[in-house]
């Protein structure tokens, strides 16, 4: 237990350790405190023992001879009795205690000898004490110097103890009082032999200057004067300018006097001490005359001049350095306010200032140098003041703001080259800038309206509106200084780029960072400038190198930024610029309101100047609004409302710059401030800004676009929804088709920025099959991400079918990422507890569903699915057994659901979206039953088996048949009833299928039948159909004409076929009738199918019988080799039957196809190739006579197919295409005999043959460029004929055909030169084949088609242009002379008159083509005379965008060519 409170906390136990924590010090006189200048001593005893624990008792009971009577006077002390305090009455009972009653002898006789003992008559009433009088104290030496003790006094009083107080004007009149007596005393001192020691110090050179002590007391006193407004009223300017005397020759005697380190740096400081007193000395009396003498103010500034230089002298000796600068601090921390008093500066004083000071505050020597906390602390001071100084002079003097801009500027390559914070100012937190910027700043918020708006709402109110013109004039100069400062660091910028980079780049980041602060308003007007600068910098009349267009196209990204960041941190509501404030003039109270939020901060934060340059520009807000008001109809009586009521608050005022009794929040200044931004100027430059970003895209300078991508991810990373407005994502969709790589990365980068590339899937997959490794990479990784994120069924769809087309890819990496891709979204998400599949059902189903839409999405992907499902999910050598056995499990997994849906689906309402998946799903498990694992079971038979029973005609059917046909060739064990009833239902109901129907249907049948080991009733069937067909076979033998078309006879065609195509009847029993018995059945219906065929038969039924038997033929590919069957095609082929050449294709094709298949299944490649590319080793079994016979067709029948490719018809000419296609890509020819028609397809007006067209040019010029270069003439030749089929006379008016060719061979700077040459060949050709003057249609055609094509063509340089001009030219020249020649030679020319006028129709239009050419690329007349071929390869020719009329011109030549006169005019325009 404690024996007294607070024993066990650490609080001071004595009086004297109370006193060391909390000094008590209103009770020390303040008149000494100059003699107490020394470090504080504590001084404390030590303790014995508990200061608060009990005596001992023995230690009570001893008395002391120590102690002796400490009042020997005996004073007698009176006592106040208390108010309204009876005392207990005990009518004289009892007598008094006895206040020594148990008191231990030591503490009587203490008692005893402090002489304590009171008595009744001690203790008087309130009324009869008086109060003792107060003495005063010996520093009040006269009566006026008085202490009031007064409470209710009226004078103002300052508070100097807990509750004493002194009256300031008296405290005014002793702080003076004390000067005065201290300048009297050095006065006289002055002057004495001996002098005193304590305030003066002698000299080596016998002279005598004030000592540091004394300077120090003059300055303390002196600081007391100026502490207390109007107590320098009464000074005596003769002390004052004896001192100033003194002062210089202390100046004078520090700086003339070489004497040792200790004692010069004694010297230096009493000199600096001097300086600083001078300073303080025209503080006090700044506005008389005779202090105003050259030599007061000379000395100081020259001193502090030679201080300046010391210092960067003093740059190695750290010590001295941080010595100086303390110094220097100390003597010119008054010269700002001295400059604000003084009445009037000397010019060569005013610019001595200015030079002095920027050159201190711009010096970077002392940065470099300045590694330690103390140096920091000293520049920072330093340079500090030198701002102070330099605002002083600005704001004081308005003819020096100009020159104190221009040496600023003078200095600013000094600014430093890196952003390190010890060379930078901190003036918020975490936020540094450069001395420039701030200083820049803090001059210019000086300019403003208010201080004049205010002296007129309180002196002048009827002159209100005259505060207008300062506003104007005031503005007018804050803009010129502003541009001022932009123009001449950005074209110093321009002039040297490398030694101005780093001016340009603080410059705007130290705007950029003040930007958000309302205390640092200018920073607004000043980046506004800087950004227009830099805006400018892209003005097409005067570019700019592609260093400087970098540089300024990084800092307006970081402009552009913060710009962005505003915007999207102020509530819309609040984003208020003028013309919404004008036509919302409700929102005017709230606006109004954050501009008093502002006020108050800057007001709290003592930024007086900011809060007049805010009032300044809420003042040009207003009159905005007052202007748009007076342009208004019907509102041109309120000019100047709004503005007249601003002035008018600030007189009242309503709006001040003070600091608030509450506090501020911050955040809620920031929100004020940013809606402020946005009626200023700076925010609207965002648009300006973002159109350039997005113009800079759609440019070919690779370096620029990569920044202007770099800033728009900048604006997306701060708010990506920028990248979901339409201007921006045309730009976006463009540049992802630039032919720059890197580009292109950019800009997925770009709108990868928070998941961006939902809203861009289709645009960013038009690079899937990107040229780039790269590209395709970053495509395939967002594709994946894509496919994670999106929610939409269609948008997973496609991009599964991108990521599908990737498993074949020449890189192996892209192929294993898509292959891995694909396994993870389809198979990994399936589980297998069977408990979960409920819980999985729509997960499931959206797989299935994304599954089937990309199996039907096209003919590629269908085949891709199939080799990924076949070649990659099914190969088990590719996977590990875990990964294998989940394949498996889940595609297990997924067929029931897959089964499910299709029955519910069928069983459903018919709409076009359940039409559609039930398509889709059949599709999906059609490939599934495909594949050599069994996931279709027996259970899915039964479930799918009434379908086929059911008499609903539905293309389920089809799909029903497809899916029995592939599973029960690996499923047994059927039961014979099933299987019975299966083979019965089928029979009963093959007559009434369809064509396709019973190709699936047939082998169905036949797999039932020797599932059951019992073949006989697809026998009898079989018997039957030839039993039928027989009548028709016997009149076909002798009268083919009485053949007649009938529906019967066409299907027991398609049953022969079927039956001999799937069919494998024995060769010696059972077989079907008719057929001998060494005859096996395909061969039979092989020779029926031929007499059908046979001439004099119905059309259509030819056409039929030729299409079975082809397709029989592609089942038994050995019939091929009959010569009665290839006969029948060549012929066929040689008729102008068309529709019968298209069957005879289709069949090939699916042939062609089916042969394919079946070597891609039995060598196991996951890759498109052809049948020669085999891997060694492998035998190809089966397929080896269907392989040759494949090529062996091709060769046969090429022409005629290339033929058919180049028909009128289009869709005749798809299918050959189709098949052209085909062959190329299997390689079952030579590319060069199909190159010159893939160029001519080229030249199709059917957009969909000639994409077509341009793919297969594509891949054939990627594998055989040399062969394709090889092929253009004969492909020019072949495109005249094509183009002359298509569009008749006007042929010559497709003029986008060697455009088109260029985009497709021209892609690199090789294959450009090659192309050109290869175009001026073809010309050199159709030239060569004019004889003199004679021309042939067919020659003038194709000058006619290709000078119509030439001026579409992109020219790299002049060098290919002049070259094929060259050509023109001379040819033109030639053609005319020997028009001319044979005119005048034989007049007699009837007997050519049409080749003459088309050598002139040649000429005329070379004529044209070449004036045209010279006319867009301003080329010489005579283009022969250009330079050499050097200097024209190195001068490139722009794109130029033009609408090309020459194919009219060349309509016009050819109408002339038509009058008989033609000859004859020619020849006299020629003369």
């Amino acid at each position: 237990m404690s024996n007294f409170p607070g024993e066990d906390i650490d609080i001071p136990k004595r009086l004297l350790e109370s006193l060391e924590g909390q000094p008590l010090n209103y009770l020390i006189p303040k008149s000494g405190l100059s003699d107490l200048i020394d470090p504080t001593r504590g001084a404390s005893m030590p303790l014995v023992g508990n200061a608060f624990s009990s005596p001992s008792s023995e230690t009570l009971d001893q008395s002391s001879q120590c102690i002796v009577e400490l009042d020997t006077k005996k004073s007698k002390y009176m006592f106040r009795r208390p108010k309204n305090w009876k005392s207990s009455e005990n009518n004289g009972a009892e007598s008094a205690p006895d206040m020594m009653e148990g008191l231990s002898p030591l503490a009587k006789q203490c008692l005893m000898a402090s002489n304590i003992e009171v008595h009744s008559d001690d203790i008087q009433d309130e009324s009869k004490v008086l109060p003792k009088k107060v003495e005063k104290h010996k520093l009040d030496a006269t009566e006026t110097h008085t202490i009031d003790l007064n409470v209710e006094a009226n004078t103002k009083k300052m508070k100097v103890g807990s509750n004493v107080t002194v009256n300031l004007a008296s405290l005014a009149q002793r702080y003076m009082g004390d000067l005065m007596a201290f300048l009297d005393e050095i006065e006289k001192d002055s002057t004495s032999e001996y002098r005193n020691v304590e305030y003066w110090t002698m000299l080596p050179t016998k002279n005598y200057v004030l000592t540091e002590e004394c300077l120090a007391k003059l300055q303390m006193a002196m600081n007391n004067s100026l502490s207390i407004r109007g107590s320098v009223g009464n000074i005596s300017v003769d002390k004052l300018i004896k001192l100033l005397d003194i002062l210089v020759i202390n100046i004078k005697m520090a700086e003339s006097n070489d004497m040792e380190e200790l004692e010069d740096q004694t010297l230096n400081r009493i000199a600096h001490a001097s300086v600083s007193l001078i300073f303080t000395t025209f503080l006090l009396e700044g506005n008389d005359k005779r202090l105003s003498l050259e030599r007061y103010i000379l000395t100081p500034l020259e001193f502090i001049g030679n201080s300046v230089r010391k210092i960067k002298k003093s740059l190695t000796d750290l010590t001295a350095l941080r010595t100086e600068l303390s110094l220097l601090h100390q003597s010119i921390s008054l010269l700002p306010s001295y400059i604000y008093q003084k009445p009037f500066l000397d010019k060569g004083l005013i610019t001595k200032l200015i030079y002095i000071f920027t050159d201190l505050l711009m010096d970077n020597e002392l940065d470099s140098v300045s590694n330690t906390l103390s140096l920091q602390y000293g520049r920072d001071n330093v340079k500090l003041e030198s701002t102070n100084i330099l605002v002083s002079l600005f704001t004081k003097l308005p003819d020096q703001r100009e020159l104190i801009i221009e040496e600023l500027l003078s200095n600013v390559e000094k600014l430093p080259v890196k952003r390190v914070q010890r060379r930078l100012r901190k003036v918020e937190s975490d936020v540094f800038a450069t001395d420039f910027t701030i200083t820049v700043i803090l001059l210019l918020e000086n300019v403003n309206s208010y201080d004049y708006a205010k002296m007129i709402a309180t002196s002048q109110p009827d002159l209100i509106p005259a505060v207008s013109e300062t506003y104007s004039e005031d503005t007018r100069a804050l803009n010129g200084f502003a541009s001022q400062l932009a123009e001449s660091i950005f074209d110093r910028f321009v002039k040297s780029t490398t030694n101005y980079r780093h001016v340009l780049e603080n410059y705007v980041q130290d705007l950029i960072a003040l930007l958000p602060f309302p205390q640092w308003c200018v920073s607004q007007d000043l980046l506004y400038f800087i950004t227009r600068k830099l805006l400018f910098a892209y003005d097409p009349s005067h570019p700019q190198s592609a260093n400087i267009e970098s540089t300024c196209l990084h800092l307006l990204g970081s402009i552009g930024l913060a710009m962005f960041e505003i915007k999207c941190s102020t509530n819309p509501e609040d984003a208020n610029n003028l013309v919404r404030l004008f036509n919302s003039p409700s929102s005017l109270p709230n606006f109004s309101k954050y501009f008093d939020n502002c006020f108050e901060f800057t007001g709290a934060i003592e930024r007086h100047s900011a809060g007049k340059y805010l009032w300044h520009k809420k003042f040009g807000i207003l009159m905005g609004l007052d202007e748009y008001a007076d342009n208004a109809e019907g509102q041109s009586g309120e000019k100047l409302k709004l503005t007249i009521d601003e002035v008018k608050k600030l007189g009242e005022g309503s709006t001040s710059i003070k600091k608030p009794m509450n506090k501020i929040e911050p955040q809620m200044v920031r929100e004020s401030y940013f809606s402020i931004l946005h009626a200023l100027d700076l925010l609207n430059m965002y648009e300006p800004y973002l159109k350039l970003i997005l113009s800079i895209l759609g440019k070919n300078k690779i370096k620029l676009k990569s920044t202007a991508i770099k800033c728009l991810s900048l604006l997306a990373t701060a708010d990506q929804r920028i990248l979901n407005s339409p201007m921006v994502k045309n730009t976006i969709s463009k540049t992802l088709q630039d032919p720059s790589a890197s580009v292109k990365d950019a800009v997925l980068d770009l709108i990868s920025i928070g998941s961006s590339y939902l809203e861009y899937y289709q645009q960013l997959n038009v690079n899937y099959d990107d040229e780039s490794v790269l590209i395709r990479k970053h495509v395939l990784k967002i594709n994946g991400n894509i496919y994670d994120e999106t929610k939409s069924l269609e948008t997973q769809v496609f991009v599964a079918s991108r990521i599908l087309l990737k498993i074949e890819d020449e890189e192996d990496n892209i192929i294993e990422m898509a292959r891995n891709m694909l396994l993870e979204k389809w198979i990994f998400p399936v589980k297998a507890d069977d408990n979960l599949l409920e819980q999985q059902s729509a997960e499931y189903k959206n797989i299935l569903i994304v599954m089937s839409s990309v199996a039907i999405m096209n003919s590629k992907c269908s085949q891709l699915f199939e080799w990924y499902l076949n070649f990659f999910l099914l190969n088990k050598q590719l996977h590990s057994p875990e990964v294998y056995d989940c394949i498996l499990r889940s595609l297990n997994k997924l067929t029931d659901p897959l089964v499910q849906g299709i029955v519910e689906l069928q069983s459903t309402e018919p709409t076009e979206s359940n039409i559609l998946l039930k398509q889709k799903f059949l599709v999906l498990l059609s490939k599934f039953a495909d594949c050599s694992s069994a996931f279709i079971t027996k259970d899915h038979i039964i479930a799918l088996y009434p379908y086929i029973v059911s008499d609903e005609k539905s293309n389920l059917q089809f799909h029903i048949l497809h899916v029995f046909k592939n599973t029960m060739q690996n499923l047994s064990n059927f039961k014979p009833k099933f299987l019975f009833d299966l083979e019965t239902i089928l029979l009963s109901r093959l007559p009434r299928m369809s064509v396709k129907e019973i190709g699936e249907a047939m082998p169905l049948i036949w797999c039932v039948a020797t599932n059951r080991k019992d073949i006989s009733r697809v026998t009898k069937a079989c018997s039957s159909c030839f039993q039928h067909m027989s009548p028709y076979i016997n009149i076909a033998n002798k009268n083919p004409s009485d053949i007649t078309v009938e529906s019967k006879l066409q299907r027991l065609i398609y049953l022969a076929a079927a039956f001999a195509r799937f069919c494998k009847f024995p060769n010696k029993e059972t077989k079907p009738a008719y057929v001998q018995s060494d005859e096996p059945v395909h061969e039979y219906v092989a020779k029926c199918l031929l007499l059908l065929s046979r001439q004099g038969i119905p059309h259509v039924i030819r056409r039929i019988s030729i299409k079975a038997l082809t397709q029989l033929c592609g089942d038994r590919p050995k019939l091929f080799n009959s010569k009665h069957i290839l006969n029948l095609l060549d012929d066929e082929f040689e008729s102008d039957h068309l529709d019968i050449k298209l069957v005879i294709l289709e069949s090939l094709y699916d042939f062609f196809m089916a042969e394919e298949s079946k070597l891609i299944k039995q060598t196991g490649v996951n890759i498109s190739v052809s049948s020669n590319t085999v891997p060694k080793g492998q035998k190809k079994q089966e397929s080896f006579s269907g392989d040759g016979i494949c090529a062996a067709l091709v060769t046969r029948f090429l022409k005629h197919i290339l033929k058919i490719c180049l028909s009128q018809d289009i869709k005749s000419s798809l299918v050959a295409v189709r098949s052209l296609k085909l062959i190329l890509q299997y390689g079952y020819t030579n590319p060069s005999h199909c190159i010159p028609t893939a160029i001519a397809l080229v030249g199709s007006t059917n957009q969909y043959l000639r994409n077509i067209a341009i793919e297969v040019l594509t891949e054939l010029f990627e594998k055989y460029e040399t062969m394709v270069f090889a092929g253009i003439s004969q492909g020019v030749k072949v495109t005249v004929y094509y183009c002359k089929t298509l569009e008749g006379p006007g042929f010559y008016n497709n003029d986008s055909f060697l455009r088109t060719l260029q985009s497709i061979m021209a892609n690199s700077k090789k294959n450009s030169a090659k192309f050109f040459k290869s175009v001026t060949r073809v010309l050199q050709i159709y030239f060569n084949q004019i004889v003199g003057p004679n021309c042939d249609s067919e020659t003038r055609d194709g000058i006619l088609f290709l000078t119509n094509n030439l001026p579409l063509l992109k020219f790299p340089t002049q060098y290919e242009l002049v070259t094929l001009l060259k050509v023109i030219e001379l040819e033109s020249n030639q053609l005319k002379e020997a028009i001319v020649d044979e005119f005048e030679l034989n007049q007699n020319i009837e007997d050519s008159v049409e080749n003459i006028k088309n050598s002139i129709i040649a000429e005329m239009s070379l004529f044209e083509v070449k004036n045209l050419f010279i006319h867009l690329y301003g080329l010489k007349s005579d283009v022969t005379s250009e330079a050499e071929d050097a200097t024209l390869r190195n001068k490139p020719l722009p794109t130029i965008a033009f609408q090309s009329h020459l194919g009219e011109r060349i309509s016009l030549i050819i109408a002339q060519g038509e009058r008989e006169d033609m000859i004859q005019r020619y020849i006299n325009s020629q003369n």
